[in-house]
């Protein structure tokens, strides 16, 4: 079984951003990139082995500017293609602190 939450850590920190698992009350570092696990599912063969593990990560987007969150998405995008994490939803997400705020879903492949 794969606990995906270290390899997610360290794809996005790779990337120079400040990166949290779940949003903090206070952000203290913009931009910045928090994430987490919204599915981990194991699928068994019938003789109880692991057939396929179905990991679904959440990744938002936190940033000053339209601009800034777009340039980080990309990043986000081909780092997490290049790890097998194929992005199958985003959207931007209206902030109430005036941040630009970017929502994705990304799920494991192979």
């Amino acid at each position: 079984m794969n606990e995906p939450k270290e390899e997610i850590y360290t794809i996005l920190s790779d990337l120079g951003y400040t990166v949290y698992q779940r949003r903090p009350e206070v952000i203290s570092s913009m931009p910045c990139i928090t994430f987490y696990i919204a599915d981990n599912r194991i699928l068994p063969t019938l003789d109880k082995d692991i057939a396929y593990q179905q990991i679904v990560a959440m990744i938002d987007i936190w940033s000053n500017t339209s601009a800034e969150s777009g340039e980080i998405l990309l990043a986000i995008e081909s780092a997490m293609r290049g790890n097998n994490y194929i992005m199958d939803f985003c959207a931007d997400i209206e902030d109430p602190d005036g941040y630009s705020h970017i929502s994705t879903r990304f799920n494991l492949v192979g």
